[in-house]
């Protein structure tokens, strides 16, 4: 989903909205209404802050890619560091 004049939180909620199904499934998830996701998805904006687990929960795509400014992604080996 790269299109142009689209930002990659906004293509990240996209295919969360594809994953989900609709936006009224969609917005089951998160605990809001239709409307709410239709007026972000118009706007164009990032998913709110207060949806990204739940979204990421549900849909699988990861809190990275929905909002990279409050998640950022974990350093290639981190993981195994941890194991460790």
């Amino acid at each position: 989903m790269s299109e142009i004049g689209i930002s990659p939180e906004h293509a990240a909620f996209l295919e969360a909205l594809e994953a989900a199904g609709s936006q009224t499934a969609l917005a089951t998830m998160c605990g809001c209404t239709q409307g709410n996701i239709w007026q972000l998805l118009q706007k164009g904006s990032a998913l709110p802050a207060k949806y990204v687990l739940k979204v990421e929960a549900g849909t699988g795509v990861p809190r990275h890619r929905l909002r990279p400014d409050l998640y950022p992604p974990e350093p290639a080996g981190n993981a195994e560091s941890e194991a460790a």
